[in-house]
């Protein structure tokens, strides 16, 4: 979409801000975002050269880390290798743990390899995949990421033919987008 693309253009410049500033932490934030929105655009190969500088800043750390393995998934998927991606998906959740700082980008990671399952006709693995991003969505009481879950589940639920867990997921949509 346009939106998306703008999104990147803006999300590339706050990379290289952060990568000239030598700032690691936004550095790691904005190519998170690049990342994301590049693969959602279905245009990850369009971003190595922002890779290959993050690589270079070789500045370590969990973030460092977890972007250089999230590009490795995002690029698997986009070649078609979902397993691999989803190995890469399941690395990310064992190094995150059940860190609370982290709990955005553990429930990024758990929708990443809930939606790589789905597209492999998975919808069982996918669900069950999807109960951690949930939780959090629940717990911390974030409407984005609440009506995120259950426009997923509906459609998983769905594709399983369960259609009270589909209704039900459904209903919950609707009325937390009409608040």
């Amino acid at each position: 979409t346009p939106l998306n693309e703008k999104a990147l253009g803006y999300y590339r410049q706050a990379f290289a801000v952060s990568q000239r500033l030598h700032d690691h932490l936004h550095m790691d934030m904005a190519l998170t975002n690049v990342i994301s929105v590049a693969h959602e655009l279905m245009q990850t190969p369009s971003i190595t050269g922002e890779m290959r500088a993050y690589r270079r800043s070789n500045h370590g750390g969990l973030l460092y880390n977890y972007n250089l393995i999230l590009y490795d998934a995002v690029s698997r998927e986009e070649q078609g290798r979902k397993d691999a991606a989803i190995e890469c998906y399941d690395r990310q959740i064992a190094m995150l743990g059940d860190n609370k700082q982290y709990s955005r980008l553990v429930y990024f990671t758990f929708v990443n390899k809930a939606r790589a399952l789905e597209t492999m006709g998975r919808y069982r693995d996918a669900i069950a995949a999807m109960q951690k991003p949930r939780e959090i969505a629940e717990q911390q009481n974030q409407k984005d990421l609440q009506l995120e879950v259950y426009d997923l589940l509906s459609a998983l639920y769905n594709k399983v033919g369960d259609t009270r867990q589909y209704t039900s997921n459904r209903e919950k949509y609707y009325q937390l987008k009409d608040t």
